[in-house]
C-alpha cells in the first residue's frame, strides 16, 4: 500500500501544496493571495481568513484523504545561530546554550520555540552547535490558520532545511558535508550554509519577481551571493565550503548557469523540473514537494520546536550525529584486508622458511661435539644455551674476584709519584687483616751523603704518603718500624720500612 503525505509551503504571496505517494510527486498546486481577493469581489476580508480559504482550497485540489500535512515557511521566519562549546555533557550543553544563544538574539529564550542539532569534535575537545527558533507568536499565527481547516499539523520547518533534505537524497550529493544552497524563488530567495550538515549560517539574497531588467537582477544576484560567501568564510575560517547548490525554476535555469562560474566554488544548477520529473513547477512547487518529504527522506537535522519550559520538563529530544555505515566501502575494505592477510601469512612463512635455511648453514659452521652433529635445531640451540649460561657464570665470578683487587691499581700508580729522588723501595706487601681492613709493608733504601740527610729523606717521603688523597684514603696511620745505615755497593745508605694501615 502507498503511503501519502502532504507538503504545504506558505509564502509571502502564495500558497503551494503537493501530495506524494512514497517519494513520487502525485499532485500538486500554487495558489496566491491576490487571485482570492480578485474571487472575493468587494468583501474585504482579513489576511488570516485568506490564508486558510487558501489552505483549505490546495488540500481540496491535491485531492487529499489525509488531515495530517507537514510544513515549511520561509526563512524569514527563522532565526539560524551556531557557536562552538566545550565538549561537555548533554544537561550542561543546554544549561549553558540559553546564555550563549541570547547573546547572539534580540530575544529572551522564553520568546522562542527552538531546537538544535550538534556535532562532537573530539579532536579539539569540542562541540559544533547548530540553533533554530522561531519567534512564539509567530509560530502560533501559523498553527492557527490550520485550525479551522480539518488538519494537523505535523511539523513546521525553514524551507532551507527541507531544501537541503531534496539535495542530499540525490546520488552526486550524498557525500557532500560542507555546502551552500541558493534558493532563487520568485518571492524571496535566501543562501543558506551548512557544515556537517547542519545550517551555520543563513541570509535572505533579494526578492528579484519585479525585475523587469534580468542582466540587472543579475548582477545583483551576484554581488549578494558574493557578499554572502566573504561574510561566511570570515566569521566562520574553520568551516570549509566544498560545493554551492543553485536551485530554481526550469526558466531560470539559463540564466543562472552563468551564475556558476563567478562563485568560485564548485556549482551545480539545480531546477524544480530535474527533481520532481514534470514540466513548468516553479521553486514554490518544489518547497511544497520538500516539505513532504521528512518522514521519506533521511537528513542529520529534522527539527522538532521545543519551548524553554517544554525544555525545563525534560521533553526535548536532543540529537547527536551518528554518521552511517558505507557498507560498499566496508566491504571493499574487507576485501582488501583479506587479500593482505593471506599474501602476509604467504610472505611471513617464506620467511621463516629462508631463516630456518640460514639458521642451518651457520650451525653447520659451528665447532659441535659429534653427538650433535645432524640433531635437529632445537636440541642444538639448548646445547648453545646450556654452554653460553656456563660462560657467562664463569665470567661474572672473574669480575667478582677482580673487584677485589681495584683499590691496589690506583696505590701502584700512586707511590711513583711521592718517591724523592735517591730514594727507592726494595719491597712491597699489602694484605687484609682478619677484619678486612687493608695493610701496606713498604722497605727500601735511600742514597746519602750524611745521617741527617737520609733522615730528612724519609721524613719527606711520609709526609708525601700523608699528603697524598689516595693513598690517606686507604691508610690514615703510617708508622717508622726501623732504619739504619748500609753500605749499597761501596755507597753510604740508609735501610727503612714501614707499616702502613
Amino acid at each position: 500500500m502507498k503511503k501519502e503525505y502532504i507538503g504545504i509551503h506558505i509564502g509571502k504571496k502564495f500558497l503551494s501544496a503537493a501530495r506524494i505517494e512514497n517519494k513520487s510527486l502525485a499532485a500538486f498546486t500554487k495558489l496566491s493571495l491576490s487571485s482570492l481577493r480578485e474571487e472575493s469581489g468587494d468583501k474585504v476580508l482579513q489576511e488570516d481568513v485568506l490564508w486558510e480559504a487558501l489552505i483549505n482550497k490546495a488540500l481540496r485540489e491535491v485531492g487529499s484523504e489525509h488531515n495530517e500535512v507537514f510544513v515549511s515557511l520561509e526563512d524569514r521566519e527563522f532565526i539560524f545561530r551556531s557557536f562552538d562549546m566545550p565538549l561537555i555533557s548533554k544537561k550542561e550543553i543546554e544549561s549553558s546554550m540559553n546564555y550563549e544563544i541570547e547573546k547572539y538574539i534580540p530575544f529572551k529564550m522564553e520568546e522562542l520555540i527552538w531546537d538544535y542539532s550538534y556535532t562532537k569534535v573530539s579532536k579539539y575537545k569540542k562541540i559544533d552547535l547548530s540553533f533554530i527558533g522561531i519567534k512564539n507568536t509567530a509560530y502560533k499565527k501559523y498553527k492557527t490558520l490550520f485550525v479551522n481547516t480539518n488538519a494537523t499539523v505535523l511539523n513546521i520547518e525553514p524551507s532551507a532545511i527541507s531544501l537541503a533534505r531534496v539535495i542530499k537524497s540525490l546520488k552526486f550529493a550524498k557525500r557532500v558535508n560542507n555546502f551552500a544552497v541558493l534558493d532563487f524563488s520568485e518571492g524571496e530567495s535566501y543562501m543558506t550554509f551548512f557544515y556537517n550538515d547542519l545550517p551555520v549560517f543563513n541570509r535572505f539574497i533579494g526578492s528579484f519577481d519585479n525585475e523587469k531588467d534580468k542582466s540587472y537582477a543579475m548582477d545583483r544576484l551576484v554581488e549578494e551571493m558574493m557578499i554572502s560567501i566573504q561574510y561566511f568564510r570570515r566569521e566562520f575560517k574553520n568551516y570549509d565550503l566544498n560545493s554551492l547548490f543553485i536551485l530554481c525554476s526550469s526558466e531560470n535555469v539559463p540564466l543562472l548557469s552563468a551564475l556558476k562560474h563567478k562563485a568560485n566554488i564548485e556549482s551545480k544548477v539545480i531546477s524544480s523540473d530535474d527533481i520532481l520529473d514534470a514540466k513548468g513547477l516553479s521553486m514554490e512547487h518544489f518547497k511544497a514537494y520538500a516539505a513532504a518529504t521528512v518522514s521519506v527522506l533521511p537528513f542529520r537535522f529534522k527539527p522538532k520546536f521545543q519551548s524553554k519550559d517544554e525544555l525545563a520538563g525534560g521533553k526535548t529530544k536532543k540529537k547527536i550525529y551518528v554518521p552511517s555505515f558505507n557498507y560498499i566501502l566496508i566491504s571493499v575494505i574487507l576485501v582488501v584486508g583479506a587479500a593482505g592477510c593471506i599474501f602476509l601469512y604467504s610472505f611471513l612463512n617464506n620467511k621463516i622458511i629462508f631463516k630456518e635455511y640460514i639458521l642451518r648453514k651457520r650451525i653447520e659452521k659451528l665447532v659441535l661435539p659429534e653427538t650433535l652433529k645432524n640433531k635437529p635445531i632445537a636440541e642444538v640451540e639448548n646445547y648453545l644455551e646450556e654452554r653460553i649460561k656456563k660462560n657467562n657464570d664463569t665470567i661474572s665470578r672473574l669480575k667478582i674476584d677482580s673487584s677485589e683487587y681495584n683499590h691496589v691499581y690506583p696505590i701502584l700508580d700512586e707511590l711513583p709519584n711521592i718517591l724523592a729522588e735517591g730514594l727507592w723501595l726494595s719491597d712491597f706487601r699489602l694484605e687484609r687483616d682478619g677484619k678486612g681492613k687493608l695493610k701496606l709493608a713498604l722497605s727500601g733504601y735511600v742514597l746519602i751523603a750524611d745521617t741527617g740527610e737520609g733522615r730528612r729523606a724519609i721524613d719527606n717521603f711520609i709526609s708525601s704518603i700523608k699528603g697524598s688523597s689516595v693513598l690517606h684514603r686507604y691508610f690514615p696511620k703510617i708508622d717508622l718500624v726501623s732504619m739504619g745505615r748500609v753500605k749499597i755497593e761501596g755507597y753510604d745508605a740508609i735501610t727503612f720500612s714501614l707499616k702502613l694501615e
